[in-house]
This record gives structure tokens, C-alpha cells and sequence, in this order.
């Protein structure tokens, strides 16, 4: 064994000191070809000549790093673009911002922007806590600053340092460029770049400010791109032809400084085309000085199309945004006289046209068969581009370079069809038409539920007919076709918090509550909106058919409470059809999605938060509330169990009688305890039938519409719950379950702890978009979607190796199992399992997965406990992501193994590599005290072993050399032969660096020998 303890620099790849390489030396000389331009043709073919000097590897790696550069770029318009509105629109959506990918963030948060402008919405910006000593600061001027926030909150922009930071710098860099030089002008063509406030001032002050005639030979633009022959003198009189060509393509009038400019790349030796002409004239249009309102108008305008700061292009005098919306206005005021008198003027049908021949008189002239029939293709055509047109469509096409003032409606609708289908493939992760197709149809007819009349539940209480959302769609519009035909007012399949029913129903059901009376049933709203519905359908108003309204309008509810864009998509995106299935599976399938989403979880956290944050809200009503939201929670989870246990005692659904049944369950063969204090049940044991039987038994006495109904009432109050709800309300033991799902449809939030509650998300999600490239570049090595919450648990599972399982220990040693056994001794046993089972790749992954059970139902267990605040839970739920991504992670061959060293928790991180036509390899690392970071790389081939180590301190390496012979002769037990071991002390070890493994296709190397030497090399670092 050689033992070299050195430094080694941070940049040195250590690996390659021991590991020789197979690939051959690329000679460059001999890679490199030129090319010559020759001048009688002017518009050479620029990008066929480009030429790589890169080897397969190095280009695959540029893939990999442009991959990485595109999750960040998503990232940074995530952190200086979405604002609280923003915020709040997509989780009202079902896009819940932390766990789906950010690039469906950002495509949703494209349109939700651009709807809003559409809308003209004047909307309040999340702004930072800055005090005008920092904007000073970071601005130079107070007078600046207030400017920028002022732009930023015009334009529903988040004021935040960094924005505002980004905002003046790129407003310094613009300020120092002009007069833009004409060798900076040279640099941007050459290099084909945007000519953007960064690209300029690179080009300026990059040190390629020649902008001299080029000399006698051959032009190279420094990189190898191309090169140009130049001659000394040009035949201008030959080329003027072929240069007037080239302006026209370029949409540029041939005139005496089109013609100049031409000449200038020219003799610059820069190739003369469409594109480099383009670029030059908008050069040429920055003007000597700018102003800095001027500058910030184009930089906020910028930013409104999704470019960060220094991405402006300065020298483009135009809102895109305004541009969008004046055009949607004027399709929205375009008539068929507009239509007719086009035609009649001969013109092309375009928009432009369109709008010029409202001022066009033909009287007395009727249009011949003809004209009446491209009248009526404009007509169908324009109907069209209305139904698609958007502003972020609009945005889309005006970015794209496409006219739509000017091109035909025939190619204004193909355009906006591309974009449509562009925006939900994305969305759809796949280029599946039917599911594009499915998605849109079912987002439409969700949308068009809501303002149906609630009288065709009618149709559907006899259970002749099945709730589908197609069936209630389809006979939903003949019935509001009815009542419109007939001018009658109806009531909406939506309820709504203080809706006006109007004049006519409240006259025609005055006598709703003396019915109910009557019959002995409660005045609730829910009640009577079951009575006005059957009135509307003259059915007889029975008890029973009271209770199958109220069953049927409550799955409707819950209905269009989840089935938001989200969450169709998601179910879509599963290959199920939500359109014609029964609303009430179709309600159990949204919410599983929304589990998955952690919808739940994230209501409960905000729900804690501002139960904490309420002031005028007394600690006792504090634990009550708290109290409440658990034992409904409970509720929910019996399945109808406690719902039906109080039924059929015939008493009343209220938060006592509730509390009553969980707490006296003994009796009935379930032993659940609720403590005291109004808070957590746990299911200790169960003697007797099982649980199954039980609730089957319930439903079996109870009415099985009222449990239904009742489970679903529970399910929508905790989605609405609300502490200063509960407040205004007075909610007490006494209080229905129907009482409480009023008061959280009537009474409202408190707005500003609203704010201040999206205040702090979104500087949560800040702090995560600040993630290092190299942990997105890990997810993506493991074919792991780039989250936010995959990101927060990926940073923390890297960067605090060995946190997350000292926690689970931590919990396990305080928790009970439902049969009181230790959940210590679970955990224990699980940890145990998964380090013997470490031989064999089968038997790793079965015992990882049931480790993350274990720990998910440690995890679930703590989020029960009473006791727990805000940041407790939002601890959990950070601990859960962490699991979930290990568990995801192990499945790909990466595992993040607890320990056990000195007595101490940490994690060790296992990766298994073998791919076709290499050697097999395992990558560890961990990091501990006294020993610091250890990083470990063993190559396996049929007859040997070669192994590195590289440790931070003298301790580790001391430590590390008391193993390896113990770690020698297990190897060698296996039939393997150590040829090379080394063990380095580096205080610059990287992880990131050092485990360049990923996930790959197998190669026909045994994996068995590779998971045996992860094996041994755990037992003997743990001894």
C-alpha cells in the first residue's frame, strides 16, 4: 500500500494521477479545416462551415452543462418574476409551486402573467423589507431606486434586492457604451450575438474593439468558427446585384446606407447576410447617449418578456406586451362590415385590412356568391383566431418574428394553433395529440360547470343516469339553453360566499325554511339548496331526497374545488380519462394526485402558521383550533367509521358528538385515543372485527347517502379551514359539521396575513433557487425532476450528510407502534437489513424501500404530536422530501446509507456504475468527525480491484490505513485480487467533483462484485 499524505489543488483531478486513460491525444492541427468564402457568392452558408474541435465526450458534455444552464436559467425567472399574485394564482390553479418541475412553473407562469395583463388587473407586488439605506446602497441614489421599485410594482414584478441589484447594474453597463465603438459592433456580428446590455458590453470592453480593414489572407473570428478570403480591392460594381438581394431578404429599403452598411461587413470581412445585416441596422439605431428613464422603460419592458436585466436588447424600441394587447382589442372590435367592405376593396384579408375598412363605404353593393363565401371562410377564420388569440400567444408570436397585423388570417390561425399546441406539449411532457386533445376538452368543461344551472342535479339523484362530468355538462347546457330561451335567472352548480340568488328565487322559495322546519330538519344552506334544487325539478321534497341532493351537489362541490388545471393534468398525464368516469372516483383520484402533490401537507402548514401569526386570537382558542383541524383530520381518516358511528346513535353531527365517538371507541372493537386537550388520535390497537369490518358495519346501519355526504363536507372544510374563519364564526363544541363548512364559505380570510404568509414562501423559495449547479446537475445525472422541493432535500441530504437520519433516530426513540412496540427497534432493525443486504442489487433496493417505509411512517407518526408548531412541520415535511428523494435515488443505484462511526449518525453515499465497454465502479463519500471528508473510488474489473481514497485531515488518513487490511482480505475472500490502493490526504475535496458517476445502461459486468465491495467497504468503516 502506498500512502502519500500532500495537498492537492483543487483543480487537479486526482483520479487521473492513478487511473491512466485509453483516449488518444486529439491533435488539434490536424482536426482543424479551413474554408474559403468566396465573394461572388454573398451569402455563404455560415453554419455549415462551423467545425468542432471537441472530442464525443467533451461535447457530451457540453449537452449535460447546457441542460444544467437551462433548469438554472428557469430557476433565476422563477426567483425575479413570479410575484405574490402570481403566486397565489398558480396554487389556485392546482400547480403547487414547490412540487412540480420549475420548467412547468415557468410555462404556466408565462400565460398566468400574460392573462393577467390582459385583464388589466392592477396588482399589489411582493416587495422585500428594504430600507432606503439599502436601496441607496445598492443603487448609488435614492432617486434611482424609487424609480426602479415604482417600475417593478407598474409591472407585477417582485421588488426584491436582487432584482432591483440586477436591474441598476445592467442600467450601469448600458450607461457606460455609448457611443457604442464600431469595433464592439464588429465583435456582436462576428459572433452572432443578441446585441443585448451584456453582449454589448462584453463586445466593448472584451478587448476585440479592432475594427480596422482587415488585412491581405484568410479572416478567423478567434474560435475556428470560419474563415474568409479577403482580397485587398472589391469589385463593388460586380457585388452591387447580389448585395441589393441580400438587403431585400433582409426586410431593408436598398438606399444609400443600407448599400454603406453592406460594404462595411464587407471589408470587415464579415459575412454578408440576412441576419448580420439585420443585427447592424439595429446597431446602428442606438442612439450617442440614453436616457436612464428611457433605459429603464426598455429593461422593465424586457423583463415582461421574460428576459432577465442584462438580456435587454436596447437598441428594439418596443412593448411586445402593449403590442399584444392592442392587437387581441382590435380582433375583439373587428365587425362583418369590416369583413364585407375587405373583400369589396379587393384586399388581401389580413388584420390590418381588416381594421382600415371600418372607414370604407359601399353602399348599395351586394356581394356576389363568391365574395358571400370568402366572407364566410374570413368569418369561420376569425371566430377561430378569437377563441385562441391571448396576449401570451400574442407575446409568443411577435418574439418569434412573425407579423400578425399583416399576414393572412389563414396563417394568423396556424400560427396561433402551433403556439397553442407548443404551450400543452409542454405541459404534457409528450407530443401525444389525444392527450393534448383530452386535457383541453376537460379543463373547458370543469370551467363551464361552474356557472350551470345547479337544477340538473335533478336529473341525476334517481341514480338512472350516472354523475359524470360529461353527462352533467352535456344536459347543464340544454337547461341553461332553457332558462335563457325562457328569460329566467337560475341558480349556479357553484356555490358561492354571499351570492345574491336574486329577486325572483328568493320570492319563489320564501317558504324554504318553514319546509325544513316542518320536517324537523335543520335550517342549514346546504339544506336548503337541496330544497330550492328539487323545486326547480317539481320533485317531491322528502327527507330522502333531500339527503340524495345534498349527496350529489357535494360531490360537485368537492368537484370543482380539486379538479383544478393542476390537477387534470396530472391525472391525464396518468392515462385516465376524467371526463367519464363517476364524479365521485374521479373525487378520490384528485385527491390522491394532490397527496402526491403534498397538497394536504402544505394546507395543514399554512393553516399552523397562521394560527401562530393571530394576534386577536387567544392561546386557548389557539389549541382548539389547532384541535379542531386534527380531529377532522381524524375524521377523514376513519373512512367513514366515526361519521357512522354517530349516525347511528341518531345524534347530531357536531364537533362534541364527534369528539364523543373517536374518544369511545373501546366498545366497539376500536381502541383510539384522543388526548385531552382537544388534539391527536392514535390507533393503538384493535381487538376484535377488524377495522374493515367495523366501518362495513356502520355503513351497513347509517344511511349511506348521509356518510357520503358527511365525508365529503369533512374533506371540503379542511381544504377551506381557516383560523380567523373559525373566529368570526364562534365555533365550539356545539357547532354541525354543516355549520362549519358555512362558515368557511361565508366568513373571510384575513387578507393581510394572507400577504404575509405568501411574504415568506416566496423568500423561501428564493433561498432555494440560490442552489449550486452542481446539485442540479446531480438530479439530472439521476434522472430526478428538477423541483424545488427536490432541490431543498437534494442540498440537504449533500451538504449535511448523516442530518436526516439522526432525526429519524431521534423520532424513532420517542415513538410507539400501534402494537407498543419501541419504533426505535423498527428503525434499528430496517438500518440492519438494508447494510446486510448491501451483497446484491435485489436485495439493496428491497431493503432500502422498506427503510424509507419505515422512516415515512416515523415521519407520519411525529406530525400527529400536539405539541408541534410551524417550523416543527415544516421540518418534517423538508425530512420527508429528503427520504422520498433517497428512496428515488436507490432505485437508480444511489444510495445514502446511515452509519454508525465513533458512536456518531451520518450517511454514507454508495453509487454503482456499470456501464457497456467499462470498468465497473463504486463511488463513496461521507464526512465525520474527527476524520473530515472522505471520499472513496474503487474500479472493478473480472480480476481485480483498484482503489483511491482521499481524506481531508491526517486523522481520516490514519484512520483509513487501520482498515485496509481487514478491507484487503475480505476482497480477497471474494475471489478478487487488490492491484492498486492509495490512500490521499487532499484538504481540497470536492464531492461534487470526486463522484462523476451517473446513471447509466448496464454493462454484462457482474454487479454482485461491485455491490460486494460497497459492502465490505461500509462494514469495515464502521468497525
Amino acid at each position: 500500500m502506498k500512502i502519500d499524505i500532500h495537498p492537492l489543488p483543487k483543480e487537479q483531478n486526482i483520479e487521473k494521477n492513478f487511473y491512466s486513460s485509453n483516449n488518444k491525444p486529439v491533435n488539434k492541427a490536424e482536426q482543424s479545416k479551413s474554408y474559403m468564402l468566396d465573394l461572388g457568392c454573398i451569402e455563404p452558408l455560415n453554419q455549415a462551415y462551423r467545425e468542432t474541435n471537441s472530442s464525443v465526450k467533451e461535447f457530451l458534455n457540453d449537452l449535460e452543462n447546457q441542460d444544467v444552464a437551462v433548469q438554472s436559467k428557469y430557476l433565476a425567472v422563477m426567483s425575479n418574476f413570479m410575484s405574490a399574485e402570481d403566486f397565489e394564482k398558480l396554487k389556485e390553479e392546482g400547480f403547487p409551486v414547490r412540487g412540480i418541475e420549475v420548467e412547468e412553473v415557468v410555462t404556466v407562469l408565462d400565460r398566468i402573467k400574460a392573462s393577467l395583463a390582459e385583464a388589466g388587473i392592477c396588482i399589489e407586488g411582493f416587495t422585500d423589507e428594504i430600507s432606503k439605506e439599502q436601496l441607496e446602497k445598492i443603487t448609488g441614489s435614492i432617486s434611482r431606486a424609487n424609480k426602479i421599485v415604482s417600475k417593478l410594482q407598474e409591472n407585477d414584478f417582485p421588488v426584491t434586492e436582487d432584482n432591483i441589484r440586477q436591474i441598476n447594474k445592467a442600467m450601469e453597463m448600458a450607461e457606460e457604451l455609448f457611443p457604442l465603438s464600431e469595433g464592439a459592433k464588429k465583435y456582436v456580428i462576428e459572433n452572432e450575438m443578441d446585441p443585448s446590455i451584456k453582449n454589448l458590453y462584453k463586445a466593448e470592453f472584451s478587448g476585440a474593439a479592432d475594427a480596422g480593414r482587415q488585412g491581405k489572407g484568410y479572416y478567423v473570428d478567434g474560435k475556428g468558427a470560419y474563415f474568409a478570403r479577403k482580397a485587398d480591392n472589391f469589385h463593388w460594381e460586380q457585388l452591387e446585384e447580389q448585395i441589393k438581394q441580400t438587403i431585400e431578404k433582409a426586410g431593408l429599403e436598398v438606399n444609400h446606407k443600407s448599400l454603406e452598411d453592406a460594404k462595411w461587413l464587407i471589408e470587415k470581412g464579415i459575412p454578408l447576410t440576412k441576419e448580420s445585416l439585420q443585427t447592424l441596422n439595429e446597431l446602428e439605431m442606438l442612439p450617442e447617449k440614453i436616457d436612464s428613464d428611457h433605459l429603464l422603460d426598455k429593461i422593465i419592458h424586457g423583463m415582461k418578456e421574460g428576459k432577465l436585466a442584462e438580456d435587454t436588447q436596447i437598441a428594439k424600441d418596443e412593448d411586445i406586451v402593449r403590442r399584444a394587447q392592442e392587437t387581441l382589442n382590435k380582433v375583439r372590435n373587428i365587425t362583418n362590415r369590416n369583413i364585407e367592405n375587405t373583400i369589396k376593396s379587393e384586399k388581401e384579408m389580413t388584420l390590418n385590412h381588416l381594421i382600415e375598412a371600418e372607414d370604407l363605404s359601399y353602399t348599395g353593393n351586394q356581394m356576389d356568391a363568391d365574395q358571400a363565401y370568402r366572407a364566410a371562410v374570413a368569418r369561420r377564420q376569425l371566430e377561430e383566431i378569437r377563441l385562441k388569440m391571448t396576449v401570451d400567444a400574442n407575446i409568443k408570436l411577435l418574439k418569434s418574428g412573425f407579423s400578425i397585423d399583416t399576414s393572412s388570417l389563414e396563417d394568423v390561425v396556424s400560427q396561433l394553433r402551433k403556439v397553442e399546441n407548443e404551450y400543452y406539449k409542454k405541459l404534457m411532457k409528450k407530443d401525444n395529440p389525444q392527450y393534448i386533445e383530452k386535457y383541453k376538452e376537460a379543463v373547458g368543461k370543469l370551467h363551464d360547470l361552474e356557472r350551470l344551472p345547479a337544477a340538473v342535479l335533478g336529473k341525476f339523484v334517481s341514480g338512472k343516469k350516472e354523475l359524470t362530468v360529461h353527462n352533467l355538462w352535456r344536459d347543464g347546457n340544454q337547461l341553461k339553453d332553457h332558462f335563457i330561451k325562457a328569460g329566467e335567472t337560475y341558480e349556479a352548480l357553484k356555490t358561492e360566499p354571499r351570492k345574491d340568488l336574486g329577486d325572483s328565487i328568493k320570492k319563489a322559495f320564501r317558504n324554504v325554511d318553514a319546509i325544513l322546519k316542518e320536517m324537523n330538519l335543520e335550517v342549514t344552506e346546504q339544506n336548503r339548496r337541496a330544497v330550492r334544487i328539487l323545486g326547480y325539478n317539481h320533485m317531491e321534497v322528502t327527507e330522502e331526497n333531500i339527503s340524495k341532493m345534498k349527496t350529489a351537489d357535494q360531490e360537485v362541490q368537492t368537484l370543482l374545488e380539486r379538479m383544478q388545471p393542476g390537477v387534470t393534468l396530472e391525472i391525464i398525464r396518468k392515462g385516465i380519462n376524467p371526463l367519464d368516469m363517476t364524479i365521485e372516483k374521479l373525487n378520490d383520484i384528485a385527491a390522491e394526485v394532490q397527496d402526491e402533490l403534498g397538497v394536504p401537507k402544505e394546507k395543514y402548514s399554512e393553516f399552523l402558521w397562521k394560527v401562530e401569526k393571530s394576534n386577536e386570537i387567544t392561546k386557548e382558542e389557539k389549541e382548539a383550533y389547532i384541535g379542531v383541524y386534527r380531529l377532522l383530520h381524524r375524521v377523514e381518516q376513519s373512512d367513514g367509521a366515526v361519521i357512522g358511528s354517530v349516525l347511528n346513535q341518531n345524534a347530531q353531527l357536531n364537533l362534541r358528538n364527534l369528539l364523543s365517538a373517536v374518544r369511545n371507541k373501546k366498545k366497539e372493537g376500536m381502541d383510539i385515543k384522543i388526548d385531552d386537550e382537544f388534539g391527536g388520535l392514535d390507533v393503538l390497537k384493535t381487538k376484535g372485527p377488524s377495522i374493515s369490518e367495523q366501518i362495513e358495519g356502520y355503513l351497513k346501519k347509517s344511511n349511506t347517502e348521509d356518510t357520503s355526504y358527511l365525508n365529503r363536507l369533512v374533506q371540503n372544510i379542511l381544504d377551506k379551514m381557516d383560523p380567523t374563519k373559525l373566529h368570526q364564526m364562534e365555533a365550539n363544541l356545539d357547532t354541525t359539521l354543516e355549520q362549519l363548512n358555512e362558515g368557511m364559505i361565508r366568513y373571510e380570510e384575513n387578507i393581510q396575513q394572507k400577504k404575509e404568509y405568501v411574504r415568506e414562501q416566496l423568500q423561501d423559495i428564493r433561498s432555494g433557487v440560490a442552489s449550486e449547479e452542481d446539485i442540479i446537475k446531480s438530479l439530472l445525472d439521476f434522472n430526478q425532476p428538477i423541483t424545488l422541493d427536490s432541490l431543498f432535500a437534494a442540498a440537504h441530504l449533500m451538504n449535511e450528510r448523516g442530518s436526516a437520519f439522526r432525526k429519524l433516530t431521534e423520532k424513532a426513540m420517542m415513538k410507539k407502534g400501534p402494537f407498543e412496540e419501541s419504533m426505535e427497534k423498527e428503525w434499528g432493525d430496517a438500518v440492519k437489513e438494508l447494510h446486510e443486504c448491501l451483497g446484491e442489487e435485489k436485495g439493496a433496493k428491497e431493503a432500502y424501500a422498506n427503510l424509507t417505509a419505515v422512516a415515512e411512517k416515523i415521519i407520519e407518526s411525529s406530525q400527529e404530536d400536539p405539541g408541534n408548531h410551524y417550523v416543527d412541520l415544516r421540518e418534517l415535511q423538508l425530512l420527508h422530501k429528503e427520504i422520498s428523494l433517497a428512496g428515488n435515488l436507490s432505485r437508480e443505484e444511489n444510495y445514502e446509507v446511515p452509519i454508525e462511526i465513533n458512536g456518531k449518525i451520518t450517511s454514507i453515499n454508495l453509487k454503482i456504475q456499470h456501464k457497456e465497454g467499462q470498468e465497473g465502479k463504486v463511488t463513496a463519500s461521507m464526512e465525520v468527525e474527527p476524520y473530515g471528508k472522505i471520499g472513496a473510488k474503487f474500479q472493478v474489473s473480472d480480476q481485480y480491484v483498484k482503489g483511491l481514497i482521499v481524506c481531508t485531515s491526517e486523522e481520516g488518513v490514519k484512520f483509513l490505513a487501520g482498515i485496509e487490511k481487514d478491507f484487503q482480505q475480505s476482497i480477497g475472500k471474494k475471489g478478487k485480487k487488490i492491484q492498486e490502493f492509495h490512500i490521499i490526504q487532499s484538504e481540497n475535496l470536492d464531492f461534487h467533483q470526486f463522484e462523476e458517476t451517473k446513471a447509466g445502461e448496464k454493462s454484462k459486468q457482474s454487479t454482485k462484485t461491485l455491490y460486494e465491495v460497497a459492502k465490505e467497504f461500509i462494514r469495515v468503516i464502521q468497525k
